[in-house]
């Protein structure tokens, strides 16, 4: 075969297997505006145009269905203009979304936690700098005012002072709203008296010492068999014997109210103090166990 330069007048596409896109049947070429004649650009027809219509359009829907799938996926990176739709559509009217009903029920809801945390936090900020009060005990004595002994034929009662020191470090009054204390007698282990007081208040950063009533009571329903009263009688120097101090144990609650709280500490201890009784007030009740 012989060659044939492509680049000839005479040479025929059709013959070489090719076909020329720019030419017209029956000789010539296709005619299409110049690139100078469209104000500098390729124009299409407009009858050639697609139609916009925004309901009809791909890209409408496509754009839709694309902020959907990131509502699921999470939230678009910032740097993209679905920022703004996606907040609104994932996190916008929060408060009104599902009814009347949802809404109260989110209201209540909130209310009540805010209410739970504002309290939770002023309780732990009052606990953070509350120090409870510095309590120590001296040594029971006799009444500074009143009688040391009531006897009757049934009860013998020891009237004593038990002073309490207390110590408020804090900034603001400290309440006892009441002290109760129960005496037992090591014999046995048994009630023997006790005392109470109410209402008393401590200033801030205040020292303050003063004497608890406490009193020990003596009757023969306690001791049927009459041991504690021979312990007391032989501690007492009835018979000539050398005198020794009563020993009782105590038991005492305090009711203590800081602010708007309270707590009840007790305390268990041991004190000793020297018998006042004499052989005469003990006398009647030695005598109806058989004693003299």
């Amino acid at each position: 075969m012989a060659y044939q330069n492509t680049y000839s007048s005479n040479y025929s596409y059709n013959n070489a297997g090719y076909s020329d896109p720019y030419h017209k049947q029956g000789g010539g070429h296709v005619e299409y505006p110049s690139y100078d004649n469209n104000a500098g650009g390729y124009a299409i027809p407009l009858q050639t145009r697609p139609a916009y219509n925004q309901e009809n359009s791909s890209y409408a829907v496509d754009h839709i269905d694309k902020r959907k799938s990131e509502a699921f996926l999470g939230e678009p990176p910032k740097n993209t203009g679905d920022l703004r739709i996606f907040r609104h559509e994932t996190h916008g009217n929060l408060w009104t979304k599902g009814g009347r009903g949802r809404c109260v029920g989110r209201f209540c809801c909130c209310s009540i936690m805010t209410t739970v945390f504002i309290i939770l936090s002023i309780a732990f900020s009052i606990a953070m700098w509350l120090r409870p009060p510095d309590i120590s005990f001296g040594s029971i004595g006799p009444p500074t005012t009143g009688s040391a002994i009531e006897a009757t034929n049934t009860q013998l009662k020891i009237n004593l002072a038990f002073p309490i020191s207390v110590k408020n470090p804090n900034f603001f009054t400290v309440s006892f709203e009441q002290i109760s204390a129960k005496a037992f007698y090591p014999i046995n282990n048994v009630e023997i008296g006790g005392g109470s007081r109410d209402d008393i208040s401590f200033a801030s950063n205040s020292d303050t010492t003063f004497n608890f009533p406490f009193s020990i009571v003596y009757t023969s329903t306690k001791d049927p068999d009459g041991k504690i009263l021979m312990d007391i009688a032989s501690r007492c120097g009835v018979g000539g014997g050398t005198k020794k101090q009563l020993t009782v144990k105590y038991t005492i609650t305090l009711q203590i109210k800081v602010l708007a709280f309270s707590i009840s500490p007790s305390f268990n201890g041991q004190t000793s103090f020297d018998c006042p009784l004499t052989e005469a007030q003990l006398q009647p009740f030695l005598s109806g166990i058989g004693g003299s």
